[in-house]
Formats: structure tokens, C-alpha cells, sequence
């Protein structure tokens, strides 16, 4: 189905992980998929392939689809009617090293701001 949505658990998050989503592809709608910058910001921190859909009111579309599928039209026909043109991009090595490089700065602050507040509470 073209609509569709991916709540990965932490541990197979290319954030998390920074080595992508376990294989698969990643899809991003809404209006930041046609910026540039969100597109480089999305290869460096996801590690994975991203399909990008070019229409940024995808829950428009998808509430279309479902219409369409109720007044009787076949799923295959809805899909191919109201579906949007997408582009598949993949990270290059230097975006997936960046991205590991921010990703553990993110993390050693991350614990840094945390055992600062421990300490806090310790002296509370």
C-alpha cells in the first residue's frame, strides 16, 4: 500500500543504531520532504534509504484513498489514481559518517546532562 507508517523500536532506529533501519526504507512525508536541507538532515541522522513523497499533505491523499476504496473503487485503483510521485535517496559514506559524528556528541552530552542532574538530586 502507498501509505504507510513505520514506528521502528529504539534499537532498530538509525538514529539509534547508526547503521539504519534494519535494511529497510524509511519514508518521509509532509512538507519538509522537499527541502534540501531536511533531506540531508534525514540521510545523516537515519543511516538508511529514505523515500521521499512529494506531496506534502500525504494524509489528504491517504483520507482520498480510503474514500475512493468505500465508494467501491478496487485499492488498486484508488493507488493508482491518487497515488504521488516519490524519489528514493540513499546516505553517502561522508553523510553516514557525519551522522555517526553528531550522533555521539548527541549521546556524550545526553550523559553528561543526565549525570549532572543525578548529581543535583544526590545534593537535594
Amino acid at each position: 500500500m502507498l501509505v504507510e507508517s513505520r514506528f521502528l523500536p529504539a534499537d532498530q532506529r538509525g538514529v539509534s543504531a547508526g547503521e539504519g533501519a534494519g535494511g529497510g526504507e524509511i519514508e518521509f512525508v509532509g512538507r519538509g520532504a522537499g527541502d534540501p536541507a531536511w533531506e540531508a538532515l534525514a540521510l545523516e541522522t537515519l543511516g538508511a534509504t529514505v523515500k521521499f513523497h512529494s506531496d506534502s499533505d500525504m494524509s489528504a491523499r491517504g483520507a482520498a484513498i480510503l474514500a475512493a476504496i468505500m465508494a467501491g473503487v478496487s485499492p488498486g485503483e484508488a493507488v493508482a489514481g491518487l497515488g504521488d510521485g516519490t524519489r528514493t535517496a540513499a546516505p553517502s559514506p561522508a553523510e553516514l559518517a557525519r551522522g555517526r559524528h553528531l550522533l555521539a556528541r548527541y549521546r556524550q552530552a545526553s550523559k553528561t546532562a543526565l549525570d549532572w542532574l543525578g548529581w543535583q538530586r544526590e545534593i537535594s
